[in-house]
């Protein structure tokens, strides 16, 4: 009776392999729904990631402690405060206002007294040439000058009462010469006529004598009408031109001699400086070290900058004198510049189907530069 018992117990406890439990389905089952819910939250959270990545979360504020101090590093972007870009060019800075100075006379250079990069008021001297030529020059023009006057006064004032006295004198003496060759020709006559020893050529010499001092005396008489009628006023005007000729020459001169000095035309600062002491220039082309040319320097305002940039024409329409821009330099990418369109070409490129426009920047500093690259943003 134990034996069957023993049996029994022994057959219950034998695992049956042909027959699958009911508990092992319900374990899979939990299995897979514990997969599905972490593969739902994991999806979750990714589309959350990629709808918000650009926004920061919110942060409570930082307590300083007692006694310290706080600091705020900021970047400064190239972007429009104000307004939205209708548009976008690049172009390049140039100086509103660029001066290239050339000598007016030729001559060797003496003196150069600026360098390239220097600020230069206006009327400041710059270059001084040789003017021992041109000093010359103007001193002979001066004489002409004084001798012109002096004939002008003398003119104007008449003969002198010493002229005027021996002028008399001459019509005097040549009155008595006349008289005695008319005596002595009526003598030989006379003789001629009553048979004397008179030939007829003694009477033909003293005829002519008589012809002579006649013409003389004509002479000197007219000569003192004209002193004691005093200068015509013709004379007088010609000799008034003489001296303003001699006047115009006298300041050719002078100009001359002040071109031998060349001076700032504005204030500015040296962009360009193409000359050394010695080098011979000339208004026309020169030689030197660096080639032809016909300047001397060149100079600028950097303080009225401007970028010039073409816009195409199917953008023309967006474009308005006085628009209110934005410059980006190139070379200072984070800086940015406002400024404002001053000036629209009145014609456009055939070749390049644009149009130039030329955009003031308002507030330059030591940074911008003349000839860098630029972009400009055209504000709405």
């Amino acid at each position: 009776m134990a034996s069957k018992v023993t049996n029994e117990k022994l057959q219950s406890l034998r695992i049956d392999r042909e027959r699958k439990s009911p508990r092992n389905g319900n374990g899979m089952a939990v299995v897979f729904l514990i997969v599905g819910i972490v593969l739902g939250v994991g999806a979750t959270t990714v589309l959350r990631g990629r709808n918000g990545k650009d926004e920061k979360p919110a942060t409570a504020p930082a307590v300083a402690a007692p006694g310290a101090t706080t600091s705020t590093a900021t970047v400064a972007k190239a972007e429009p405060s104000t307004g939205s870009v209708v548009l976008t060019a690049s172009g390049y800075v140039t100086p509103r206002r660029r001066v290239s100075l050339s000598p007016k006379v030729i001559g060797k250079v003496a003196w150069v007294g600026i360098e390239k990069g220097d600020r230069v008021t206006s009327g400041q001297v710059l270059v001084k040439l040789e003017d021992r030529d041109y000093q010359a020059r103007r001193a002979e023009a001066a004489a002409q000058v004084s001798v012109a006057e002096a004939r002008v006064r003398e003119l104007q004032n008449g003969a002198r009462p010493e002229e005027r006295n021996k002028a008399r004198a001459e019509l005097n003496q040549f009155m008595a010469s006349f008289r005695n060759f008319e005596r002595l020709l009526q003598r030989r006559i006379e003789l001629g006529e009553k048979g004397g020893a008179i030939s007829k050529e003694d009477v033909d010499d003293a005829r002519a004598n008589r012809e002579v001092a006649e013409a003389r005396l004509e002479s000197a008489k007219q000569s003192l009408a004209l002193i004691e009628a005093g200068t015509r006023q013709e004379q007088i005007e010609a000799a008034k031109a003489n001296l303003e000729a001699a006047k115009a020459q006298y300041d050719v001169a002078e100009i001359n001699v002040e071109d031998t000095i060349i001076r700032a035309p504005s204030d500015g600062t040296i962009l360009e400086k193409l000359i050394e002491v010695g080098e011979l220039v000339s208004p026309q082309n020169f030689g030197g070290t660096r080639g032809a040319r016909t300047e001397l320097l060149s100079l600028a305002d950097l303080s009225d900058l401007q970028v010039e940039v073409d816009v195409n024409e199917a953008d023309f329409g967006k474009v308005s004198m006085g628009q209110a821009a934005q410059v980006v330099l190139d070379a200072y990418p984070d800086k940015t510049y406002d400024a404002k369109i001053r000036e629209i070409a009145p014609e456009a490129n055939r070749q390049k189907a644009t149009v130039q426009v030329k955009v003031k920047i308002l507030n330059p500093d030591k940074f911008v530069l003349p000839e860098m690259s630029a972009r400009v943003d055209l504000l709405k």
